[in-house]
């Protein structure tokens, strides 16, 4: 199987080189310099285009917007503290987790831009800890009971699913959204919830010809990194990093994105590692436009809920992805595809080879079509979808695959209406506690797999299982 992948067009800069020192910004750690490093931005983008220089030293900020043909780059050194005051970052029609919706605006975001760059050895902080919601059974006791200690939380009472909301209007807000199932369009009735319309860190809409390098992105309130609907992004050596236990803590969430490469990065992550969205039901097909064409190799994903993700909202398609290279450490799963009924749309010709996996707490490779649980007979349940509202995944081809610790090895599990099909895996070796579970499924391949399980090895030389296929350990 091969993937074609065009080559990335990347952003060029006159070079023009300014400070952000020359625009009054200090680096004392107090002083908001939202407005010196904006202005370092605009000027430099309405001359034409160059570069924006973050020097050494301890900057406070809030939102940071990029503009067309400027290149921030960050010294060795350079300690970008973003706000945590949620009244520094007003409400704006955006999107999350596949809806439009309302959220606060990003600490850093552009709109339109065309030929950006943030690069250098910076660290940028999004305080994240002023905005998440926290779950009791994320954290030690001491810890636990130290949060609680916190002027202005509000807790829930839930036994080990206790929670701490970043105030009473964070509390309310979770109500108030799901009341409007995820899509809140009306900023002004928001305004009253604001602080739970967490922003994801780094914001990036209909924009072309992106370059990150070198930089840290750590901390942030919700998703740490959000391409949506962009075209042409190189990634290298950038590290995204969140505490575990951060609540919506993903690293890279790429949605509806063309012609990306990402390489050499560094992922920890508090939810999904690297994870590839296009698009949420019905609102999400309506964009037509699929997440294709992405190169992701020689990375690392260290914690996080699966170290390669595509979805659970994936409803425009997803296609033409090469994964190769990578070693995942401590992940909850591997290789994780979800998705659900209400989705519709195809994950379909993705190849993703040498991959070396250690401690992965739950499954190596899942293939779940049931994210979203649903009450009845699955018969009763699907007929109730008409066949757009069906996802599909279809034309995944694994190989060379290392695991050497996992609860399950294999897990597929699909659909009545659009049986996963066409899945194969090849020249792997997986150490796990269970073998291999499939179900509503066809044409799955396993060609020189062997899967080690209680001090049993099972080889799969060259078989085509399906259906109700069991393993026997």
């Amino acid at each position: 199987m091969n993937v074609q992948l065009p080559k990335i067009q990347v952003p060029e800069f006159p070079e023009k080189k300014v400070s952000i020192e020359e625009f009054g910004a200090v680096p004392d750690g107090i002083t908001m310099n939202t407005q010196s490093i904006n202005a370092a931005i605009l000027s430099v983008s309405e001359a034409g285009g160059g570069t924006v220089v973050i020097p050494a030293g301890y900057w406070k900020t809030a939102a940071i917007e990029l503009k067309d043909n400027v290149h921030l780059h960050t010294e060795q050194g350079a300690f970008i503290k973003f706000s945590g005051d949620w009244r520094n970052y007003p409400l704006i029609h955006s999107h999350f987790e596949g809806f439009p919706t309302a959220r606060c605006i990003s600490p850093i975001y552009a709109n339109g831009a065309e030929n950006i760059a943030i690069t250098g050895n910076g660290v940028f902080d999004g305080a994240g800890e002023n905005w998440r919601v926290c779950k009791k059974w994320k954290f030690t006791a001491p810890q636990w009971e130290e949060l609680k200690q916190k002027p202005g939380i509000y807790y829930e009472e839930k036994g080990e699913n206790s929670l701490i909301y970043p105030s009473e209007a964070s509390y309310k807000g979770n109500k108030y959204n799901n009341a409007h199932g995820g899509m809140v369009d009306n900023l002004e009735e928001a305004e009253a919830y604001r602080i739970f319309f967490r922003p994801v860190m780094v914001n990036l809409v209909n924009c072309k010809r992106i370059y990150l390098e070198g930089i840290t992105f750590q901390n942030s309130p919700a998703w740490c990194l959000h391409p949506r609907m962009c075209d042409d992004i190189l990634m290298e050596k950038v590290s995204m990093r969140n505490p575990w236990y951060a609540q919506n803590g993903d690293a890279l969430d790429l949605e509806s994105c063309h012609n990306v490469e990402i390489r050499g990065c560094i992922f920890d992550a508090g939810d999904d590692g690297i994870c590839i969205k296009s698009g949420k039901n019905k609102p999400g097909r309506d964009t037509e436009r699929a997440t294709e064409n992405v190169w992701i190799h020689d990375c690392i994903v260290y914690h996080g809920h699966g170290g390669f993700v595509v979805g659970s909202e994936m409803s425009c398609g997803v296609k033409n992805i090469l994964v190769e290279n990578c070693t995942f450490t401590g992940t909850d799963v591997g290789l994780r595809f979800k998705s659900c009924l209400g989705r519709g749309g195809t994950v379909e010709n993705l190849l993703i080879r040498n991959i070396r996996m250690d401690n992965i707490k739950e499954h190596a490779i899942v293939m779940n079509m049931g994210y979203s649980s649903a009450i009845g007979s699955e018969k009763d349940i699907e007929k109730q979808y008409p066949d757009e509202d069906v996802p599909e995944f279809c034309n995944i081809h694994m190989e060379d695959i290392l695991c050497i610790g996992a609860k399950r090895g294999i897990e597929i599990s699909g659909l009545l209406k659009k049986p996963i099909h066409d899945i194969t895996v090849k020249n792997s070796f997986i150490q796990a506690e269970e073998g291999v579970r499939c179900r509503l499924c066809k044409d799955i391949r396993l060609e020189n797999v062997t899967i080690a399980s209680d001090g049993k090895e099972q080889l799969f030389a060259k078989e085509n299982i399906c259906g109700e296929y069991q393993s026997e350990f």
